[in-house]
């Protein structure tokens, strides 16, 4: 689980801003919203992100997602760019340096992760974790001058001589030292439990563009998302589901042990023509049906609930950060609130984080914590400040006042200033 995430310099942020997970001293709906994943941490399952159009909420999503490729997809040469956008409006940002920090815990044990880049090189970079006090797994130092990194391990930390040159070597400059772990034919308990993190918990971000089609397919025919499982949420989302069969364009079962991988059959599992859903339905005679309809026959909103249905099987079953961007689209504001109540009834130590329009859902008081809120507004100089509803004091909103409202008329920020509706054609 994410404690903190915090970066700088990265594509419309410019100073360091940060989201926590942190829950307050609230105890309203605490075995809904509070994991403990280790006894001295409180952390909320859900982070939700309001602001204007292009005021950068976003970002935050894609900060997160930029971090997990810069370790999981390395470059493969020393001359090669890190690709990525610096806040572009000073020239001191566009050429500067760029940071990054997650604070997380993965099977009990709290680490912190530090990085510091450009698109030419990794300028430093370190991992520690907590037994139980913070303790050094490496720091990273790169010599810009040699297109060389020097890698320092903790005292703490057992590794050979031989695996350590090993590591440096597989370290490009311009590649962390997670990546070059990725390269190195050694074991390193730590970093092996951080990269399985980013790989197995850590997911990629869900757009309103995103096609999750694919990815439910394959994760529902070899066992990681459960059917059944996915029947039911959809049943219970008041879609009359009985069944979903997916076949192969040779109208066979696909088979988890002997699976067939070609680009037509993933072009037919994208587009979801051989899908199908069976419907229960009773006909005027008060006979019950069942007939099937493919997946590009249904609706937009059944559409997006059968990807959503997947990502809550697997948040409920195991443990995984899913950030999802615009999460109303294309669902009713009752269907969102559902899937909602879905993951905090059921879920454990998943976390959730999503950007929103929908400031109705504030009105929803007898569900909601207020410390799952952030904020986004765009600055005089064009950059992203991130606050959270826990950053106002009384007065600004009291005790007991209306969140919804005091968003809505403006008190917390975060809204577009709108102009009159008068335009001047000649």
């Amino acid at each position: 689980m994410i404690i903190n995430f915090s970066f700088s310099n990265f594509r419309s942020v410019k100073d360091l801003v940060e989201i926590s997970f942190e829950a307050s001293r609230s105890e309203d709906l605490e075995q809904y919203y509070v994991a403990r994943p280790t006894p001295k941490l409180r952390l909320l399952k859900m982070a939700a992100i309001y602001g204007a159009n292009a005021s950068g909420k976003s970002n935050v999503l894609l900060a997160l997602d930029f971090l997990r490729d810069l370790i999981l997809n390395p470059v493969g040469k020393k001359t090669d760019p890190i690709k990525y956008d610096r806040f572009a409006f000073d020239s001191e940002s566009s050429e500067g340096n760029s940071e990054f920090n997650i604070d997380f815990v993965h099977h009990g044990i709290r680490y912190d992760y530090h990085v510091v880049l450009n698109p030419d090189y990794i300028v430093k970079e370190s991992l520690h974790f907590y037994d139980p006090k913070k303790a050094v797994v490496f720091v990273r130092n790169t010599e810009p001058r040699y297109n060389l990194s020097v890698i320092s391990i903790g005292s703490k930390i057992k590794i050979s001589a031989e695996d350590k040159r090993s590591l440096e070597a597989n370290t490009l400059w311009n590649s962390t030292v997670l990546g070059g772990y990725l390269k190195t034919n050694a074991q390193f308990h730590h970093l092996k439990m951080v990269v399985s993190w980013f790989r197995g918990t850590l997911g990629r971000i869900v757009s309103p563009k995103s096609n999750l089609i694919n990815f439910v397919f394959r994760k529902t025919q070899v066992g990681e998302i459960n059917k059944q499982n996915l029947i039911e949420i959809m049943q219970k989302a008041d879609f009359n589901i009985s069944d979903i069969s997916q076949r192969n364009p040779d109208n066979a079962l696909w088979d988890k042990d002997n699976q067939v991988d070609t680009p037509s059959l993933r072009n037919s599992v994208d587009s979801g023509e051989d899908i199908q859903f069976e419907h229960t339905i009773i006909d005027e005679n008060g006979d019950t049906l069942k007939p099937n309809l493919p997946f590009k026959a249904q609706s937009l909103g059944t559409k997006r609930f059968y990807q959503f249905a997947g990502l809550l099987d697997l948040m409920i079953r195991k443990e995984k950060i899913v950030a999802i961007d615009e999460i109303e689209s294309s669902l009713h504001p009752e269907l969102l609130k559902h899937f909602l109540l879905v993951f905090l009834r059921n879920s454990k130590n998943s976390q959730l984080i999503f950007t929103t329009h929908q400031r109705e859902f504030m009105r929803e008081t007898d569900m909601l914590r207020n410390d799952i809120f952030h904020f986004t507004e765009k600055a005089e100089d064009g950059s992203t400040e991130l606050f959270s509803f826990t950053d106002f004091n009384s007065d600004v909103i009291r005790k007991g006042s209306s969140l919804y409202n005091a968003y809505r008329i403006g008190k917390l920020g975060a809204t577009p200033e709108l102009d009159d509706a008068y335009i001047a054609i000649d």
